[in-house]
C-alpha cells in the first residue's frame, strides 16, 4: 500500500492535475490519499504557499517541479 498526501489549496489548476495523475495510478497501485488544505492550517500556508501542489509519497516529499507521471511511478510499489 502506497500512501499519499497532497498539500493544496482551492483553485488550484496544477493539484487538480496531480489528482488525475494519482487516479489514473490507482487504477495500477494500492493508494491511499490524504488531500490537505493549506489555507486551513496558518503554519501550512506560510510553508507551502508558492510550492504547491505539494506530495509526499510514502514520506518522501515531491514538489510540484518534480511531479509528473513517471517520477510518480518509480516511486509507487
Amino acid at each position: 500500500m502506497n500512501t499519499l498526501t497532497l498539500y493544496t489549496k482551492k483553485n488550484c489548476k496544477l493539484c487538480d492535475e496531480v489528482k488525475e495523475l494519482i487516479d489514473i495510478l490507482s487504477m495500477d497501485y494500492q493508494i491511499t490519499m490524504a488531500e490537505v488544505d493549506i489555507e486551513q492550517d496558518a503554519q501550512l500556508l506560510t510553508t507551502y504557499f508558492l510550492e504547491i501542489p505539494v506530495l509526499f509519497i510514502n514520506g518522501e516529499k515531491i514538489d510540484y517541479r518534480g511531479i509528473d507521471i513517471f517520477s510518480l511511478r518509480e516511486r509507487l510499489h
